[in-house]
């Protein structure tokens, strides 16, 4: 209501002055009677101006405080929310043991979760990875113990003819060629991240290690195909050969770091 009064009274004000103003500047002097209705109309606007500023003030005093609604209730603007009690000591070293356990089980609880994957890999690597890694290994010792050395063994001292020495290079160079594909199908997929890694390092250098050897076979091939056994040819198979060596050192010690990680063997 108090508002609706001080409405009616400021608008009010640019009535009576109007009316005044017109009164003021009317040309019609002569007419009486319209003078008498404008001094009516201006007096009656000032009586609802005066009349509703004083209802306005002594309104004023009795409005309610403002008022607000808390989690569904009324209360006033005044009024405070009521602090959470403080926790007692008890209540401050019961809740840090209760936030402690907390913590400690689940640190718990994700140590064994880590430490069953742990095993559960270590018995893939052991049982499915290993024993693909140490066939590949195996049968590159095998072919150049089967092939090589007996061959270059029996063209010194006579017991192994050009033909047959030939022949041999050829089957090394096939048994190599079917090893680097052996080496590219050993399978790790549920390894970790690193022990992929690991693995892949592994793989590629003992790759290297089986092509540079049959890289060696090829050039023996040649070498006795034309039957002259140089030594600058000798001594260029011999150098090819040594290259082998590197990689194959490389692989022993990828595949040394994947057994201490899954603790085959000890450091």
């Amino acid at each position: 209501m108090d508002m609706l009064f001080f409405v009616i009274s400021f608008l009010s004000v640019p009535v009576l002055i109007y009316f005044m103003l017109r009164m003021l500047m009317s040309k019609v002097k002569k007419a009486e009677d319209g003078k008498k209705n404008y001094k009516k109309q201006a007096l009656i606007t000032a009586g609802v101006m005066v009349v509703s500023f004083i209802l306005f003030i002594s309104l004023a005093d009795t409005v309610e405080p403002e008022k607000v609604e808390v989690s569904g209730s009324t209360k006033e603007v005044a009024d405070k929310v009521e602090k959470e009690p403080e926790l007692t000591e008890e209540q401050k070293v019961a809740a840090d043991l209760k936030a402690k356990e907390v913590a400690e089980a689940k640190a718990k609880t994700e140590a064994e979760k880590k430490e069953k994957k742990a095993s559960i890999e270590k018995d893939y690597y052991s049982k499915e990875v290993s024993p693909q890694i140490d066939g590949s290994m195996a049968s590159y010792d095998l072919i150049w113990s089967e092939l090589w050395v007996p061959t270059f063994e029996g063209i010194a001292d006579g017991s192994v003819d050009v033909y047959t020495a030939y022949e041999n290079m050829k089957q090394l160079e096939l048994r190599y060629g079917a090893l680097n594909d052996q080496i590219s199908n050993i399978n790790g997929d549920k390894l970790s991240k690193d022990n992929k890694k690991q693995l892949t390092e592994f793989k590629s250098n003992l790759k290297d290690a089986a092509l540079t050897r049959k890289s060696a076979g090829n050039e023996a091939k040649k070498m006795m195909d034309k039957g002259t056994f140089a030594p600058s040819e000798i001594d260029k198979v011999m150098s090819t050969v040594g290259y082998a060596d590197a990689p194959m050192l490389s692989a022993v010690i990828n595949k040394t770091a994947l057994d201490v990680g899954f603790g085959l063997i000890k450091e």
